[in-house]
Protein backbone atom coordinates (compact mmCIF):
# COMPACT_ATOMS: atom_id res chain seq x y z
CA UNK A 1 0.00 0.00 0.00
CA UNK A 2 1.67 3.32 -1.07
CA UNK A 3 1.43 5.76 2.03
CA UNK A 4 1.35 9.46 1.59
CA UNK A 5 0.88 10.26 4.95
CA UNK A 6 2.92 10.74 8.26
CA UNK A 7 3.31 7.52 9.94
CA UNK A 8 0.58 7.75 12.85
CA UNK A 9 -2.08 9.98 10.29
CA UNK A 10 -5.84 8.50 10.16
CA UNK A 11 -6.66 11.19 7.27
CA UNK A 12 -10.65 10.70 6.90
CA UNK A 13 -12.73 12.94 4.14
CA UNK A 14 -16.51 13.40 4.56
CA UNK A 15 -18.86 13.74 2.11
CA UNK A 16 -22.23 13.84 4.01
CA UNK A 17 -24.33 13.37 1.12
CA UNK A 18 -28.47 13.76 0.95
CA UNK A 19 -28.35 10.02 0.02
CA UNK A 20 -25.35 8.56 1.36
CA UNK A 21 -22.42 9.71 3.91
CA UNK A 22 -19.16 8.99 1.98
CA UNK A 23 -15.98 8.09 3.88
CA UNK A 24 -12.57 7.95 2.59
CA UNK A 25 -9.95 6.87 5.10
CA UNK A 26 -6.31 6.66 4.19
CA UNK A 27 -7.86 5.33 0.90
CA UNK A 28 -10.40 3.10 1.81
CA UNK A 29 -13.52 4.39 0.84
CA UNK A 30 -17.13 3.54 2.64
CA UNK A 31 -20.91 4.52 1.95
CA UNK A 32 -23.16 4.28 4.43
CA UNK A 33 -27.06 5.92 3.76
CA UNK A 34 -27.78 8.54 5.44
CA UNK A 35 -31.08 7.19 7.32
CA UNK A 36 -31.20 7.69 11.04
CA UNK A 37 -34.07 6.11 13.14
CA UNK A 38 -34.01 6.66 17.06
CA UNK A 39 -34.88 2.61 18.31
CA UNK A 40 -33.79 2.75 22.19
CA UNK A 41 -35.62 0.04 23.60
CA UNK A 42 -36.29 -2.11 20.26
CA UNK A 43 -32.83 -3.18 19.19
CA UNK A 44 -33.81 -6.31 19.27
CA UNK A 45 -36.44 -6.06 17.26
CA UNK A 46 -34.91 -4.06 14.64
CA UNK A 47 -31.93 -6.61 14.43
CA UNK A 48 -34.46 -9.18 13.84
CA UNK A 49 -34.73 -6.93 10.04
CA UNK A 50 -31.29 -8.45 8.95
CA UNK A 51 -30.48 -11.82 8.04
CA UNK A 52 -28.86 -14.77 10.02
CA UNK A 53 -25.90 -12.86 10.71
CA UNK A 54 -27.40 -9.28 10.65
CA UNK A 55 -25.79 -8.32 7.60
CA UNK A 56 -26.28 -4.39 7.10
CA UNK A 57 -26.74 -3.44 10.93
CA UNK A 58 -25.31 -0.38 12.75
CA UNK A 59 -26.59 0.63 15.59
CA UNK A 60 -24.88 3.83 17.33
CA UNK A 61 -24.60 4.20 20.75
CA UNK A 62 -23.21 7.86 20.45
CA UNK A 63 -25.61 9.55 22.34
CA UNK A 64 -25.78 8.31 25.91
CA UNK A 65 -28.97 6.42 27.01
CA UNK A 66 -29.63 6.00 23.20
CA UNK A 67 -29.98 3.58 20.87
CA UNK A 68 -29.85 4.70 17.10
CA UNK A 69 -30.05 2.84 13.61
CA UNK A 70 -28.42 3.90 10.89
CA UNK A 71 -28.10 2.84 7.43
CA UNK A 72 -29.25 0.23 5.22
CA UNK A 73 -31.55 -1.34 7.74
CA UNK A 74 -32.92 2.19 8.68
CA UNK A 75 -33.58 2.88 5.26
CA UNK A 76 -35.09 -0.13 4.90
CA UNK A 77 -37.53 0.39 7.85
CA UNK A 78 -38.69 3.50 6.34
CA UNK A 79 -41.17 1.26 3.89
CA UNK A 80 -42.73 0.13 7.21
CA UNK A 81 -46.19 2.39 8.00
CA UNK A 82 -45.64 3.01 11.62
CA UNK A 83 -42.10 4.28 11.37
CA UNK A 84 -42.73 5.91 7.67
CA UNK A 85 -45.12 8.68 9.43
CA UNK A 86 -43.17 8.70 12.54
CA UNK A 87 -40.09 9.99 10.43
CA UNK A 88 -42.52 11.96 8.09
CA UNK A 89 -41.60 15.62 9.50
CA UNK A 90 -37.86 14.78 9.73
CA UNK A 91 -37.27 13.82 5.99
CA UNK A 92 -38.80 17.22 5.43
CA UNK A 93 -36.15 18.81 7.16
CA UNK A 94 -33.59 16.27 5.53
CA UNK A 95 -34.47 17.24 2.46
CA UNK A 96 -33.01 21.27 2.97
CA UNK A 97 -29.76 22.91 4.70
CA UNK A 98 -31.47 22.65 7.76
CA UNK A 99 -30.26 19.31 7.78
CA UNK A 100 -26.33 20.06 8.74
CA UNK A 101 -27.89 21.90 12.18
CA UNK A 102 -30.06 17.87 13.52
CA UNK A 103 -28.96 15.73 15.99
CA UNK A 104 -29.81 12.93 13.17
CA UNK A 105 -26.48 14.33 10.92
CA UNK A 106 -24.75 14.29 13.52
CA UNK A 107 -25.63 10.91 14.43
CA UNK A 108 -25.07 9.65 11.18
CA UNK A 109 -21.51 11.73 10.71
CA UNK A 110 -19.63 10.90 13.56
CA UNK A 111 -21.33 7.13 13.77
CA UNK A 112 -20.15 6.48 9.95
CA UNK A 113 -16.95 7.88 11.01
CA UNK A 114 -16.88 5.29 13.61
CA UNK A 115 -17.25 2.98 11.26
CA UNK A 116 -15.13 3.26 8.63
CA UNK A 117 -12.09 3.49 11.48
CA UNK A 118 -13.37 -0.33 12.72
CA UNK A 119 -13.45 -0.83 8.31
CA UNK A 120 -10.01 0.42 8.06
CA UNK A 121 -8.48 -1.27 11.42
CA UNK A 122 -10.61 -4.76 9.99
CA UNK A 123 -8.51 -3.79 6.30
CA UNK A 124 -4.90 -3.11 7.80
CA UNK A 125 -5.26 -6.56 9.52
CA UNK A 126 -6.69 -8.31 6.04
CA UNK A 127 -3.73 -6.68 4.04
CA UNK A 128 -1.15 -6.89 6.27
CA UNK A 129 -0.44 -2.74 6.31
CA UNK A 130 2.06 -0.80 8.46
CA UNK A 131 1.52 0.60 10.98
CA UNK A 132 -0.82 -1.72 12.54
CA UNK A 133 -4.09 -0.43 14.17
CA UNK A 134 -4.94 -3.80 16.04
CA UNK A 135 -7.95 -4.86 17.58
CA UNK A 136 -8.14 -6.00 20.57
CA UNK A 137 -11.25 -8.39 22.39
CA UNK A 138 -12.52 -7.84 25.62
CA UNK A 139 -15.10 -9.50 28.21
CA UNK A 140 -17.40 -7.11 29.93
CA UNK A 141 -20.47 -8.17 31.77
CA UNK A 142 -24.30 -6.87 31.31
CA UNK A 143 -27.71 -7.57 32.75
CA UNK A 144 -27.95 -9.76 30.18
CA UNK A 145 -24.53 -11.87 30.97
CA UNK A 146 -21.02 -11.58 29.53
CA UNK A 147 -20.28 -10.33 26.11
CA UNK A 148 -17.68 -9.71 23.76
CA UNK A 149 -16.76 -5.73 22.81
CA UNK A 150 -14.23 -4.84 20.72
CA UNK A 151 -11.69 -2.07 21.50
CA UNK A 152 -8.58 0.10 19.04
CA UNK A 153 -6.66 1.09 22.32
CA UNK A 154 -3.72 2.15 19.80
CA UNK A 155 -6.02 5.15 18.41
CA UNK A 156 -4.72 7.52 21.08
CA UNK A 157 -1.40 6.82 19.44
CA UNK A 158 -2.78 8.15 15.92
CA UNK A 159 -3.38 11.76 14.77
CA UNK A 160 -6.95 11.84 13.34
CA UNK A 161 -7.35 14.80 10.70
CA UNK A 162 -11.17 14.87 8.90
CA UNK A 163 -11.89 16.94 5.83
CA UNK A 164 -16.07 17.83 5.45
CA UNK A 165 -17.24 18.43 1.94
CA UNK A 166 -20.03 20.52 1.80
CA UNK A 167 -22.58 22.42 -0.81
CA UNK A 168 -20.64 25.30 -2.08
CA UNK A 169 -22.89 27.51 -1.27
CA UNK A 170 -22.29 26.50 2.61
CA UNK A 171 -18.88 25.63 2.38
CA UNK A 172 -17.54 29.28 2.53
CA UNK A 173 -16.60 30.09 6.26
CA UNK A 174 -16.79 34.10 5.52
CA UNK A 175 -20.52 33.60 4.35
CA UNK A 176 -22.92 33.72 6.34
CA UNK A 177 -24.42 30.87 4.98
CA UNK A 178 -21.99 28.65 6.50
CA UNK A 179 -22.89 25.38 8.38
CA UNK A 180 -19.37 24.56 9.45
CA UNK A 181 -19.86 26.69 12.63
CA UNK A 182 -22.99 23.52 13.54
CA UNK A 183 -20.40 20.82 12.31
CA UNK A 184 -17.39 22.09 13.96
CA UNK A 185 -18.37 21.78 17.48
CA UNK A 186 -19.53 18.21 17.51
CA UNK A 187 -16.77 17.09 15.18
CA UNK A 188 -13.69 18.64 17.15
CA UNK A 189 -13.70 17.42 20.55
CA UNK A 190 -12.79 14.12 22.81
CA UNK A 191 -15.78 11.09 21.48
CA UNK A 192 -16.45 7.77 23.57
CA UNK A 193 -19.32 5.59 22.04
CA UNK A 194 -19.61 2.40 20.88
CA UNK A 195 -21.44 1.12 17.94
CA UNK A 196 -22.69 -2.34 16.92
CA UNK A 197 -21.56 -3.87 13.65
CA UNK A 198 -23.33 -6.81 12.61
CA UNK A 199 -23.33 -8.41 15.71
CA UNK A 200 -20.27 -6.97 17.34
CA UNK A 201 -20.00 -4.39 19.73
CA UNK A 202 -16.85 -1.75 19.07
CA UNK A 203 -16.00 1.00 21.79
CA UNK A 204 -14.35 3.74 19.88
CA UNK A 205 -12.39 6.59 22.15
CA UNK A 206 -10.51 9.08 19.87
CA UNK A 207 -10.04 12.66 20.09
CA UNK A 208 -9.89 15.02 17.00
CA UNK A 209 -8.06 18.38 17.93
CA UNK A 210 -8.38 22.00 17.22
CA UNK A 211 -6.86 22.86 13.59
CA UNK A 212 -7.44 18.87 12.53
CA UNK A 213 -10.71 19.40 10.94
CA UNK A 214 -11.39 21.61 7.81
CA UNK A 215 -14.63 21.89 5.42
CA UNK A 216 -14.43 22.32 1.54
CA UNK A 217 -17.00 23.14 -1.16
CA UNK A 218 -17.94 20.00 -3.27
CA UNK A 219 -17.68 20.81 -6.39
CA UNK A 220 -14.00 22.08 -6.02
CA UNK A 221 -13.11 18.71 -4.24
CA UNK A 222 -14.62 17.16 -7.47
CA UNK A 223 -12.15 19.23 -9.68
CA UNK A 224 -8.77 18.60 -7.45
CA UNK A 225 -9.90 14.98 -7.23
CA UNK A 226 -9.50 14.91 -11.16
CA UNK A 227 -6.98 16.98 -11.55
CA UNK A 228 -4.57 15.62 -8.44
CA UNK A 229 -2.58 12.43 -8.51
CA UNK A 230 -3.20 10.00 -5.78
CA UNK A 231 -1.13 11.91 -3.13
CA UNK A 232 -3.79 15.29 -3.88
CA UNK A 233 -0.76 16.74 -5.33
CA UNK A 234 -1.81 18.45 -8.77
CA UNK A 235 -0.87 17.73 -12.01
CA UNK A 236 -0.54 20.71 -14.02
CA UNK A 237 -0.65 18.53 -16.92
CA UNK A 238 -4.09 16.77 -16.40
CA UNK A 239 -6.38 16.77 -19.32
CA UNK A 240 -8.54 18.65 -16.90
CA UNK A 241 -7.04 21.47 -16.56
CA UNK A 242 -5.20 21.08 -20.42
CA UNK A 243 -8.59 21.88 -22.28
CA UNK A 244 -10.31 25.29 -21.01
CA UNK A 245 -12.57 26.65 -20.27
CA UNK A 246 -14.52 23.21 -18.49
CA UNK A 247 -17.85 23.48 -16.86
CA UNK A 248 -18.10 21.11 -13.34
CA UNK A 249 -21.61 19.70 -12.73
CA UNK A 250 -21.74 18.00 -9.10
CA UNK A 251 -24.82 16.08 -9.42
CA UNK A 252 -26.60 15.73 -6.22
CA UNK A 253 -29.69 14.65 -4.85
CA UNK A 254 -30.56 18.38 -2.84
CA UNK A 255 -28.55 20.36 -5.71
CA UNK A 256 -26.30 20.49 -8.67
CA UNK A 257 -23.42 22.55 -8.16
CA UNK A 258 -22.05 24.23 -11.45
CA UNK A 259 -18.95 26.24 -12.32
CA UNK A 260 -16.56 27.26 -15.00
CA UNK A 261 -12.52 26.81 -14.12
CA UNK A 262 -12.00 29.67 -17.35
CA UNK A 263 -8.60 29.17 -19.24
CA UNK A 264 -6.59 31.51 -16.52
CA UNK A 265 -7.66 28.46 -14.06
CA UNK A 266 -10.13 30.86 -12.52
CA UNK A 267 -13.92 29.93 -10.94
CA UNK A 268 -16.21 31.54 -12.13
CA UNK A 269 -20.38 31.13 -12.95
CA UNK A 270 -20.44 29.08 -9.55
CA UNK A 271 -23.85 28.38 -8.68
CA UNK A 272 -25.88 25.52 -6.37
CA UNK A 273 -28.30 24.87 -8.27
CA UNK A 274 -32.04 23.33 -7.09
CA UNK A 275 -33.98 23.59 -10.31
CA UNK A 276 -32.04 20.54 -11.66
CA UNK A 277 -31.29 18.36 -8.70
CA UNK A 278 -32.72 14.48 -8.33
CA UNK A 279 -34.68 14.88 -6.18
CA UNK A 280 -37.40 16.05 -8.05
CA UNK A 281 -37.27 13.51 -10.04
CA UNK A 282 -38.31 11.55 -6.62
CA UNK A 283 -41.02 14.50 -5.92
CA UNK A 284 -42.35 13.80 -9.41
CA UNK A 285 -43.19 10.01 -9.65
CA UNK A 286 -44.49 10.30 -5.93
CA UNK A 287 -46.77 13.46 -7.69
CA UNK A 288 -48.03 11.12 -10.62
CA UNK A 289 -48.61 8.19 -7.96
CA UNK A 290 -50.65 10.02 -6.38
CA UNK A 291 -52.59 12.09 -9.19
CA UNK A 292 -52.78 8.67 -11.45
CA UNK A 293 -53.36 5.83 -9.09
CA UNK A 294 -54.11 7.40 -5.34
CA UNK A 295 -51.29 5.89 -3.76
CA UNK A 296 -49.35 8.02 -1.20
CA UNK A 297 -45.61 7.63 -1.34
CA UNK A 298 -43.42 9.89 -0.45
CA UNK A 299 -40.19 10.86 -2.49
CA UNK A 300 -37.72 9.97 -0.29
CA UNK A 301 -39.57 6.18 -0.86
CA UNK A 302 -38.68 6.14 -4.54
CA UNK A 303 -35.39 5.15 -4.50
CA UNK A 304 -36.07 2.49 -2.16
CA UNK A 305 -38.68 1.20 -4.82
CA UNK A 306 -36.72 1.49 -7.49
CA UNK A 307 -33.24 0.00 -6.26
CA UNK A 308 -34.61 -2.79 -3.91
CA UNK A 309 -38.43 -3.20 -4.69
CA UNK A 310 -38.02 -4.29 -8.29
CA UNK A 311 -39.51 -1.09 -9.31
CA UNK A 312 -42.57 -2.27 -9.04
CA UNK A 313 -45.49 -1.40 -6.49
CA UNK A 314 -49.27 -2.24 -6.73
CA UNK A 315 -51.92 -0.23 -6.62
CA UNK A 316 -55.74 0.14 -7.08
CA UNK A 317 -57.65 0.86 -10.04
CA UNK A 318 -61.25 1.80 -10.88
CA UNK A 319 -62.43 0.84 -14.25
CA UNK A 320 -65.37 2.84 -16.14
CA UNK A 321 -67.86 0.99 -14.64
CA UNK A 322 -66.72 1.24 -11.00
CA UNK A 323 -64.93 -2.01 -10.21
CA UNK A 324 -61.54 -2.11 -8.73
CA UNK A 325 -58.31 -4.02 -9.17
CA UNK A 326 -55.24 -4.26 -8.41
CA UNK A 327 -52.19 -2.89 -11.28
CA UNK A 328 -48.84 -3.44 -11.10
CA UNK A 329 -46.95 0.13 -11.52
CA UNK A 330 -43.73 0.34 -13.52
CA UNK A 331 -42.00 2.96 -10.78
CA UNK A 332 -38.64 2.60 -12.16
CA UNK A 333 -39.60 3.39 -15.92
CA UNK A 334 -41.73 6.61 -14.60
CA UNK A 335 -38.21 7.48 -12.49
CA UNK A 336 -36.11 6.97 -15.82
CA UNK A 337 -38.06 8.93 -17.94
CA UNK A 338 -38.72 11.70 -15.46
CA UNK A 339 -34.90 12.04 -15.07
CA UNK A 340 -34.74 12.34 -19.26
CA UNK A 341 -37.34 15.30 -19.13
CA UNK A 342 -35.10 16.91 -15.87
CA UNK A 343 -31.66 16.54 -17.71
CA UNK A 344 -32.87 17.66 -21.28
CA UNK A 345 -33.88 21.07 -19.28
CA UNK A 346 -30.73 20.98 -17.70
CA UNK A 347 -29.13 21.10 -21.03
CA UNK A 348 -31.02 23.93 -22.10
CA UNK A 349 -30.20 25.40 -18.97
CA UNK A 350 -26.34 25.04 -19.93
CA UNK A 351 -26.85 26.11 -23.74
CA UNK A 352 -28.22 29.38 -22.16
CA UNK A 353 -25.99 30.15 -19.45
CA UNK A 354 -23.09 29.30 -21.66
CA UNK A 355 -23.41 30.70 -25.07
CA UNK A 356 -25.03 27.38 -26.28
CA UNK A 357 -21.08 25.97 -25.58
CA UNK A 358 -19.21 27.01 -28.21
CA UNK A 359 -16.43 28.25 -26.32
CA UNK A 360 -16.61 25.16 -23.94
CA UNK A 361 -13.89 22.66 -24.29
CA UNK A 362 -14.45 20.04 -21.56
CA UNK A 363 -17.94 19.08 -19.44
CA UNK A 364 -16.81 17.47 -15.82
CA UNK A 365 -19.44 15.38 -14.16
CA UNK A 366 -19.22 14.23 -10.60
CA UNK A 367 -21.34 13.36 -7.64
CA UNK A 368 -23.85 10.94 -6.09
CA UNK A 369 -26.08 11.21 -9.09
CA UNK A 370 -23.25 12.14 -11.70
CA UNK A 371 -23.86 8.82 -13.68
CA UNK A 372 -27.39 9.72 -14.39
CA UNK A 373 -26.40 12.84 -15.73
CA UNK A 374 -23.68 11.51 -17.52
CA UNK A 375 -25.33 9.65 -20.13
CA UNK A 376 -27.80 12.08 -20.89
CA UNK A 377 -25.25 14.69 -21.27
CA UNK A 378 -22.82 13.00 -23.57
CA UNK A 379 -25.33 11.18 -26.13
CA UNK A 380 -26.68 15.38 -26.69
CA UNK A 381 -23.21 16.00 -26.83
CA UNK A 382 -22.50 13.15 -28.94
CA UNK A 383 -25.32 14.26 -31.81
CA UNK A 384 -25.85 18.04 -31.02
CA UNK A 385 -22.50 19.73 -30.20
CA UNK A 386 -19.84 18.18 -32.29
CA UNK A 387 -16.78 20.26 -30.78
CA UNK A 388 -17.51 18.08 -27.26
CA UNK A 389 -17.96 14.92 -28.64
CA UNK A 390 -14.99 13.08 -26.48
CA UNK A 391 -15.00 15.82 -23.97
CA UNK A 392 -18.00 14.88 -21.32
CA UNK A 393 -15.83 13.53 -18.45
CA UNK A 394 -17.26 10.97 -15.61
CA UNK A 395 -15.05 11.02 -12.83
CA UNK A 396 -14.13 7.40 -12.70
CA UNK A 397 -10.80 8.08 -12.72
CA UNK A 398 -7.65 5.77 -11.53
CA UNK A 399 -7.27 5.75 -7.56
CA UNK A 400 -4.52 3.47 -6.85
CA UNK A 401 -4.48 1.57 -10.20
CA UNK A 402 -8.07 1.02 -10.19
CA UNK A 403 -11.27 2.94 -11.48
CA UNK A 404 -13.71 4.74 -8.74
CA UNK A 405 -16.84 4.63 -8.66
CA UNK A 406 -17.94 8.37 -8.97
CA UNK A 407 -19.61 8.75 -6.20
CA UNK A 408 -16.67 8.29 -4.21
CA UNK A 409 -15.39 11.55 -5.92
CA UNK A 410 -16.04 14.17 -3.96
CA UNK A 411 -15.04 12.39 -0.73
CA UNK A 412 -11.89 11.34 -2.47
CA UNK A 413 -11.21 14.75 -3.97
CA UNK A 414 -12.06 15.84 -0.35
CA UNK A 415 -9.19 13.21 0.72
CA UNK A 416 -6.60 14.27 -1.61
CA UNK A 417 -6.79 17.71 -0.56
CA UNK A 418 -6.04 16.65 3.35
CA UNK A 419 -3.23 14.84 1.53
CA UNK A 420 -1.74 17.94 -0.30
CA UNK A 421 -2.52 20.39 2.80
CA UNK A 422 -0.08 17.73 5.30
CA UNK A 423 2.05 17.11 2.73
CA UNK A 424 2.48 21.19 2.72
CA UNK A 425 2.63 21.10 6.53
CA UNK A 426 5.38 18.66 6.36
CA UNK A 427 7.18 20.43 4.23
CA UNK A 428 7.17 23.47 6.11
CA UNK A 429 7.91 21.63 9.22
CA UNK A 430 11.20 20.14 7.86
CA UNK A 431 12.63 23.38 6.55
CA UNK A 432 11.83 25.12 9.74
CA UNK A 433 13.54 22.23 11.02
CA UNK A 434 16.52 22.30 8.79
CA UNK A 435 16.74 26.31 9.54
CA UNK A 436 16.72 26.00 13.31
CA UNK A 437 19.60 23.35 13.11
CA UNK A 438 21.09 25.38 10.73
CA UNK A 439 20.81 28.36 13.12
CA UNK A 440 22.20 26.32 15.78
CA UNK A 441 25.11 25.02 14.08
CA UNK A 442 25.90 29.00 13.59
CA UNK A 443 25.79 29.75 17.08
CA UNK A 444 28.14 26.68 18.21
CA UNK A 445 30.79 27.55 15.46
Amino acid sequence: MATYYRNRDLLIAVDPGYDATKVVINGVMISVPNNVIDITGQTKDFLALGDSKARGYLCSHYIDEKDYLVGTLARKSIMEKNVRNAELTKYTMMDSYERFQTRDFEVNMMTVIGYAIVEYAKEVYRKNWKPEIPIMEKTVTTNEGTKKVYTIPSLKDWRIIVGVALPNDVADISSKNCVWPFIEPFLVKKHNFSIDVNMDTFELDFEIIPGHAMPASQVICALLGAAGDDSGIIDRNSPILKKLPVIVIDGGYKTVGLFMLTQAQKVSEAESNTEFAMGNVHKEVANLLKEDYGREIEPYQIPFIVNEEGGRINCLVTDNNGNTNVETVDVKRMAEAAEESLCNKLINYLNAKFDNLLDIKQILITGGTGSAYYSHINKYMKEKRGHLQDSVILTNYKFRGEPIDPVYAIALGMYKTLNDQLQKALERDKAANKGAKSATSGEEA
